[in-house]
């Protein structure tokens, strides 16, 4: 076993790499950037809206997007043992970036491999490869031994590090004036410490918090001032008015009863603006907070002001070791988002 594993290099930028050039074989390169250039725009998504066959110069990050959604692109026109082949390959790279393992992941590391070597010739026969006979691909055999012996891939990934360069001598490189830059360098680095330390001393003041779901919108909304009926009519949201009354009415002390607010109507000046679309970032579920709810958002301005979305719901313990298996999704419709006014 030679050395111990890197996902940037031999995983991210070494077997997903050839993965991709796979692909771009078996389909063609037109096809492929047709098929992410058609993907709808989703939260935590990266959209290529020139696909990915005119990239240079791919940085981690961009690995990673693409990544996640190469399997939806190629699930309906490639043989089925490439696309198993595929899956299985993805599956091992999502496995081995765990910050836990036990022996029932460090398993299912193991039978994605297993699974993928079952498929692999698929790549030969159609052509786009004479051998899969290569160090980066042989280098996965040794995984789950590496992790046993070394602990998990986190702690010895090179990503990190690369990072901490940008962070530790970049951006101090380009405060300077380039002119005997390391003592600059030193000054400007300090003082980002200090503001560091400033803000954990104010953060460790205040009172502990629970995770909170951070929320952006744009700064001006797309429609101003716009009535009740209106929204309900031109923005697909009939039961608008309703529960826009419910929720007014959970701010007064003496709640009125359903009934009578049903016959209640809001006073005919009320105005509100209207949002298209906003966003959610909540918290990675590996972490270490209890995030019950992941919200997978479309942001495209082309669609409607309503739009049903997928919230994945974890539903047992299991979850937390194999993804989506002990989830289960259900549909929401998200509702316009507004700032009243009363005017």
């Amino acid at each position: 076993m030679a050395g111990t594993p890197d996902m940037l290099h031999q995983l991210y930028q070494g077997i997903f790499k050839h993965l991709i050039g796979w692909c771009q074989s078996i389909l063609g390169e037109k096809e492929l950037d047709k098929r992410i250039q058609m993907l709808p725009y989703a939260h935590g998504l990266r959209h290529f809206k020139t696909g990915i066959s005119s990239l240079s110069q791919i940085s981690g990050p961009k690995w990673k997007n693409m990544a996640k959604i190469l399997l939806g692109c190629i699930h309906d026109i490639m043989p089925a043992r490439g696309v198993k082949a595929v899956k299985s390959l993805l599956d091992f790279i999502y496995l081995a970036q765990y910050s836990t393992h036990d022996q029932l992941t460090l398993g299912y590391l193991e039978a994605t491999l297993d699974e993928f070597y079952q498929n692999k010739e698929s790549f030969i026969q159609v052509g786009c490869q004479d051998h899969l006979n290569f160090p980066k691909l042989h280098s996965l055999l040794h995984y789950s031994k590496s992790i046993q012996f070394f602990g998990t891939t986190d702690n010895y990934n090179t990503e990190m590090f690369e990072r901490l360069h940008i962070n530790f001598a970049k951006n101090e490189w380009r405060a300077t004036n380039q002119r005997d830059k390391f003592p600059q360098m030193i000054i400007w680095l300090s003082w980002q410490e200090k503001i560091t330390a400033f803000c954990i001393t104010l953060t460790n003041m205040q009172e502990p918090k629970t995770p909170k779901i951070i929320k952006s919108i744009a700064k001006h909304p797309h429609y101003r001032d716009r009535s009740i009926p209106v929204i309900e009519n031109l923005h697909q949201a009939p039961e608008f008015g309703r529960h826009l009354k419910q929720f007014l009415n959970t701010f007064i002390t003496s709640s009125t009863s359903s009934r009578i607010l049903d016959q209640t109507n809001l006073p005919p000046l009320f105005s509100l603006d209207v949002f298209k679309l906003f966003r959610f970032n909540l918290e990675s579920l590996q972490d270490g907070e209890d995030v019950d709810l992941v919200w997978a958002i479309p942001v495209s301005k082309s669609l409607p002001n309503w739009w049903f979305n997928t919230v994945v719901v974890i539903d047992g313990d299991e979850a937390e070791a194999t993804g989506l298996a002990g989830t289960y999704d259900i549909m929401v419709q998200l509702s316009i988002l507004t700032l009243l006014r009363y005017q």
